[in-house]
């Protein structure tokens, strides 16, 4: 364990981290002990819940080391291979900060497998506009009707 490294934790008993992200990053306390500060207040220096690494109620696993990726930006998922890609939060997932690996290139085969994607996508807005259209000319054809009470 070394600083900057970043730890996915949880609680062995509760399983639950409330006001706690279950992301933490190690750095050193004020009297120079490695602690692992958990990023739900913030990531970086933040007064976060901090614990340590021999708490027997809590289970660490590694997840990468901030010295090793940098920031990327939100749609780093459509070019870089998962491997390469790192995702902290806090505040409950609702604040993302999106990284790759330092040295990552990006990957052909997951960039076609996102243009794949968009294309399906693509395609599922024009079917349900077509449908929509189809909606209106029907409306259209009963509008002489009953124009009165018709909602659209």
């Amino acid at each position: 364990m070394k600083e900057n490294d970043v730890y996915k934790w949880w609680n062995k008993k509760t399983m639950i981290n409330h006001c706690g992200e279950g992301l933490a990053i190690v750095k050193k306390d004020k009297d120079g002990k490695l602690c692992l500060i958990d990023t739900y207040w913030g990531i970086g220096d933040s007064d976060g819940y901090v614990f340590y690494p021999d708490n027997p109620v809590i289970d660490i696993k590694y997840y990468t080391n901030l010295d090793e990726i940098k920031v990327s930006s939100n749609d780093t998922d459509k070019y870089y291979n998962e491997k390469d890609v790192f995702v902290l939060t806090s505040q409950h997932g609702y604040c993302t900060h999106k990284y790759i690996r330092k040295g990552a290139k990006r990957d052909k085969d997951v960039i076609k497998k996102s243009i794949k994607k968009d294309i399906v996508g693509l395609k599922n807005e024009i079917r349900y506009k077509l449908s929509e259209i189809e909606d209106k000319k029907k409306l259209l054809l009963k509008l002489d009707e009953n124009y009165q009470t018709m909602y659209m």
